[in-house]
């Protein structure tokens, strides 16, 4: 999966969900990568702002009869066809809603909010931190998400419903994954990992609050061993860097291709 790519942009204020079939290839090391012709993301060179936060079939291309079905089958043969180093998965990605510390970034742009607003808990009219909570418009967002969830459960055959689930430990995404997959998939719980967190440091919209906190009001949530009580990545004068987080996303990536499950 590319971090970058020309023509999606990482729009901001809205809940950014895209869905791709990736696929990981290993020779002396892993690759892994989006796979074009199943959904409008993937096109190179698509323009995120015509598509939408949440389009219909999340995107997907094929909107003729049971296309939920056809698109299962077409994943179950590539598996099927691929040599013994290639795996294809579906990954279902959604990002979170309209954070206060959106507000708060669209405001004073982001040379201001590095600078000093994104230093400081809020400006005395809202507060993003520590630990930015989700505007009513980002619990809309999420719920809006959930509705597509719900109508392509009931349509096409049935959208293939994932068979794990992992989750930033950040409020917003947290609050965001249990509005968008309530009545979706209950049955499983998700595992909150560390590392598909946001970029951490400097900004205290991204200082998460300790794990007690978290499963306090999570209870069904589990947690990935090794997770610790406190935020100890966060740093108070040190944001990190964007080669940083594209390691430690690609570490993620590599852990969920080690996973059985595919799309059956």
């Amino acid at each position: 999966m590319d971090q970058k790519r020309p023509g999606i942009s990482n729009t901001r204020q809205a809940l950014h969900l895209t869905f791709h079939v990736s696929r990981t290839s290993t020779a002396n090391r892993a690759l892994t990568q989006a796979v074009p012709g199943f959904f409008k993301q993937s096109i190179w060179g698509a323009n995120a702002t015509e598509i939408g936060p949440s389009p219909k079939r999340f995107g997907l291309i094929d909107g003729h009869g049971k296309y939920w079905n056809t698109f299962r089958e077409k994943i179950k043969r590539m598996n099927k066809k691929s040599d013994k180093n290639t795996t294809y998965k579906v990954l279902f990605l959604g990002r979170h809603g309209e954070g206060y510390h959106n507000l708060g970034l669209d405001y004073y742009g982001e040379e201001e909010w590095d600078r000093k607003w994104g230093r400081l808990t809020g400006n005395g009219t809202i507060t993003w931190g520590p630990d930015a909570k989700l505007t009513p418009n980002g619990i809309e967002q999420a719920k809006r998400v959930n509705a597509i969830w719900k109508n392509e459960m009931q349509n096409g055959g049935g959208i293939p419903l994932p068979t794990a689930l992992f989750v930033s430990p950040l409020r917003r995404t947290l609050f965001t994954f249990n509005i968008s997959f309530t009545g979706v998939v209950d049955s499983i719980p998700p595992l909150i990992v560390e590392n598909i967190r946001d970029a951490y440091g400097l900004r205290t919209s991204d200082w998460r609050h300790n794990k007690t906190w978290i499963h306090e009001r999570f209870p069904r949530f589990e947690f990935e061993a090794g997770f610790t009580e406190n935020d100890e990545l966060w740093k108070k004068e040190e944001r990190e860097p964007t080669e940083h987080v594209q390691e430690r996303v690609k570490g993620v990536l590599d852990r969920v291709f080690t996973l059985n499950d595919t799309c059956e």
